[in-house]
């Protein structure tokens, strides 16, 4: 495969916390050779492949030469430098998102708020929509969780070809590592990963808010009730 520039080969995906952010990275890692690095507000566990940055001239720099690299942002924000290059929003229902996001900030931030608070509080929240909004605005290219559990490889394939057609995979075989070794690993991380267990860890109540919350642009991203 012939390489461009490395500028040619930046791209930004965006999305909103515990969306298979981590999961995403390593399929983009595994199947297009990306190395990533993150811009966050909140400082988050890095990988042995990812480093992070709050502006994209820090990242220009010390990674300067590599052919492929990945931002990954929960931000609304531009990252500084950012503006104009290819987009994935990487978007999950937002009912999932949220439930994942409670355990998330639990098992990691240490909360002392328990998990049916922090459901409230990011139900009632409009950040999901808010960040599918501002991203979408810029031509960014929807890969949709639920897509990814169908057909990891394809699902992330289509979305590339849109992003940066000149790219080709570098093979279409599955993660050396599967969900359920990574999950048995860490389970406090790797939780459950599936689609819909909203069903069976979200009260009526909070679902309820999270439809009048969101219920705009859920349905713009093909979620029903």
């Amino acid at each position: 495969m012939r390489r461009k520039a490395a500028s040619e080969y930046v791209l930004i995906k965006a999305s909103y916390p515990r969306s298979g952010t981590t999961w995403i990275s390593q399929l983009l890692g595994h199947h297009y050779d990306l190395g990533g690095a993150s811009v966050y507000d909140r400082a988050a566990k890095r990988s042995t492949k990812t480093k992070q940055y709050h502006s994209l001239s820090w990242v220009r720099s010390p990674l300067e030469g590599r052919h492929h690299l990945v931002i990954s942002t929960h931000n609304e924000a531009v990252p500084s430098g950012a503006r104009g290059l290819p987009a994935i929003l990487v978007v999950r229902d937002v009912r999932d998102a949220v439930v994942s996001f409670a355990h998330y900030t639990v098992n990691f931030w240490r909360s002392r708020h328990p998990i049916p608070v922090l459901l409230r509080r990011y139900a009632t929240s409009s950040r999901w929509s808010r960040l599918a909004e501002v991203w979408l605005s810029r031509g960014a290219v929807v890969l949709k969780y639920e897509d990814l559990k169908l057909n990891p490889f394809e699902a992330l394939r289509a979305a590339m070809e849109q992003v940066l057609p000149h790219l080709e995979p570098v093979t279409d075989a599955p993660l050396p590592i599967p969900f359920e070794v990574a999950h048995k690993r860490t389970p406090s991380f790797f939780r459950r990963g599936i689609a819909g267990a909203w069903k069976d860890e979200m009260p009526p109540a909070i679902q309820k808010i999270c439809w009048e919350r969101h219920h705009a642009m859920m349905k713009k991203l093909g979620y029903t009730q």
